[in-house]
């Protein structure tokens, strides 16, 4: 029930990465100096691929990227992805209508409706903000930003809780804050019991 889909969110992060090396470099000299606050460059309706191994896996759209040369940092908007396993299976999705990130540092903010989902582990995570530390390969929300998951499986369990943290290493979550939750259970074929 703790196994979380941190690789593959690994692989989201680190395809984010990749978007902000492959910009080239360009020389801009003393006038670069004065557009500081410019975007290096603006992708609209944008939609990337990451292949390796001659297999796909990850893809990422946006309606809008904004990269900063000057300080490694990317912005958006209209965020959805999803990682793949290497049979070409979906392993992880999601979603969300913010985003902001740092790829010097391997952070990365989700916020506004973010929506994940894991068919690798039967599990999907929604909160309205969600930050992706990928040095220390961990999923923390904000204090006060509460997060719903729904594990599947033969019994399915909904859990709503503040102060979220998840380990990649360890493949485990913890709620700091204040939880609550139910457990569904399914006996064989009928109607569940809460």
């Amino acid at each position: 029930m703790k196994k979380l889909f941190a690789n593959s969110l690994s692989a989201c992060f680190l395809a984010l990465s990749a978007l902000s090396l492959s910009s080239c470099y360009l020389d801009y000299s003393v006038r670069q100096a004065e557009n500081a606050g410019s975007p290096e460059f603006v992708f609209t309706d944008a939609t990337f691929t990451r292949i390796e191994d001659r297999k796909t896996i990850l893809t990422l759209d946006a309606d809008a990227i904004e990269q900063y040369e000057s300080d490694s940092t990317m912005y958006g908007k209209g965020l959805s992805f999803r990682a793949f396993n290497d049979d070409g299976t979906v392993s992880v999705e999601g979603t969300c209508r913010l985003f902001s990130g740092n790829t010097d540092e391997g952070e990365y903010y989700f916020l506004d409706d973010v929506e994940i989902e894991s068919y690798t582990h039967d599990m999907f995570l929604k909160s309205e903000d969600v930050f992706w530390n990928n040095r220390t390969n961990q999923l923390v929300s904000s204090e006060s930003a509460p997060v719903h998951i729904i594990k599947h499986g033969n019994s399915q369990v909904t859990i709503t809780g503040e102060q979220f943290s998840a380990s990649g290493f360890s493949s485990s979550y913890v709620f700091n804050g204040p939880v609550s939750g139910t457990i569904e259970t399914q006996d064989d074929g009928e109607d569940a019991d809460e």
